[in-house]
């Protein structure tokens, strides 16, 4: 009798169970989903204090589908990122939906407009139409009139140097002279999502990503992911693939064709045909991704960017202008560490060599989940052929010698494409 009811005990406890995780299941694909709208992510009624329109139309069409946990509403309040995967369903297109902070971010982004223009109460709407009406300059040099991309408008740059709304903003760190301030807004203004002058300033005082990608094109040769604009408060931007350190596994030789991108990406970034320096500061593994079906690496967190013109830099001749500035890891031994002031003022900086070769190539690299570098475990018979490569690496993460880093890269640059000159990389699946 007694096993008996210990077998009716189990069978009605396994019932049990099983009911739970069905109702559980059930739960949280039908009771919880999110249903992408204007009025669930988009906050479209912040405008004209949000980061663009054009795409209302596509998200009231239902354009957009979240995909895998973001569906889910839970998965919502556990995503302080606010970033949601997505399916452009009218393109068959992965896209990623931003809403470029978190929820607190975004409440304090209306508080300080609010409180810089004393509106009470709070309406950041009115509040950035003020500081439009505050920064807004007309140009007298119609700039882009000669291929057909007329911009009369600008911002003006002293103000925005003086306001205190704009002292955090990466990308105008460095910024300190009308041209830069024009180009930023031209190619902003002229890009295919049709930003408003107040759209520009909202995106700035949130997180510069759309700037970043606007003004750095894809179809120019960036690595940046396209942007496509927005609702309200929400971006969309090109899905790339999955980020660099889930590659940590995979063949060497894969491997060494990242380590060039990376090197290379350091080269564009750091002397490039437009006289712009960009200098991240956030070198993560997990701030990369690669595009799996062309084998491309791409930087996909543009929110900590540094933009220097170094063409105004040479052309000031400020004392020291001319020393090619080392990072000197200075106060942050085993990890990344940076001066502003330093990368403002000198035409030119291994900064970003250090970011690649210290925070991802290097046996200690800064970027968590890379345990060993990006090129770990190195074949022997790779190490028979370049026997200096390992301390090159090294060379270039730790070096202090002006120019030191930036002749190192060229030599793994060498070495890295002779490895791989022969072969197919589209070939490779690991």
């Amino acid at each position: 009798m007694q096993l008996k009811r210990r077998i009716r005990l189990q069978r009605n406890k396994g019932i049990g169970y099983f009911i739970a995780a069905g109702t559980l299941l059930l739960f949280y694909t039908k009771l919880l989903p999110i249903h992408l709208n204007t009025q669930t992510l988009t906050s479209s009624e912040s405008c004209p204090a949000c980061y663009s329109q054009n795409l209302c139309s596509n998200f009231k069409s239902d354009e957009f589908e979240l995909v895998g946990w973001d569906r889910f509403s839970l998965a919502k309040l556990l995503n302080e990122r606010n970033v949601f995967q997505a399916v452009w369903k009218p393109r068959s297109q992965a896209v990623v939906l931003k809403k470029l902070g978190t929820d607190r971010e975004l409440i304090n982004l209306d508080n300080r407009l609010c409180n810089y223009f004393h509106s009470e109460p709070c309406d950041s709407k009115k509040a950035v139409e003020s500081l439009e009406n505050l920064v807004l300059q007309h140009k007298s040099n119609l700039q882009g009139l000669g291929n057909g991309e007329l911009s009369s408008i600008t911002l003006n740059v002293d103000k925005l140097k003086i306001l205190p709304l704009f002292e955090d903003v990466d990308v105008l760190q460095c910024v300190s002279d009308q041209n830069l301030v024009d180009f930023i807004v031209h190619n902003s203004l002229h890009h295919r999502s049709l930003p408003h002058i107040h759209n520009l300033l909202t995106v700035l005082l949130v997180n510069q990503e759309p700037v970043i990608s606007m003004i750095f094109p894809q179809s120019r040769g960036w690595p940046f992911p396209d942007y496509y604009g927005g609702c309200g408060r929400l971006a969309v931007f090109q899905y790339i693939g999955q980020p660099l350190d889930s590659y940590y596994n995979y063949s060497w030789v894969l491997r060494a064709y990242f380590a060039l991108q990376l090197l290379k990406l350091a080269q564009l970034f750091s002397k490039n045909k437009y006289g712009l320096a960009l200098y991240p500061t956030d070198w993560s593994a997990n701030n990369f991704a690669v595009d799996w079906s062309t084998k491309q690496l791409y930087l996909v967190d543009m929110e900590n960017i540094i933009l220097v013109n170094q063409t105004r830099v040479i052309h000031m001749k400020a004392p020291g202008w001319d020393i090619q500035h080392a990072a000197d890891r200075f106060g942050c031994e085993d990890c990344f560490s940076f001066h502003t002031q330093d990368l403002c003022t000198h035409a030119y900086t291994d900064h970003n060599y250090h970011g690649v070769c210290g925070g991802l190539l290097s046996k200690k690299p800064y970027s968590p989940g890379l345990q060993g570098g990006l090129l770990h475990s190195t074949p022997a018979q790779v190490l028979t052929r370049y026997p200096e490569l390992l301390g090159l690496i090294e060379e270039c993460a730790l070096s202090s010698k002006p120019g030191g880093r930036e002749q190192t890269a060229k030599l793994l640059i060498e070495i890295l494409q002779s490895e791989l000159q022969d072969v197919n990389i589209q070939e490779l699946d690991n």
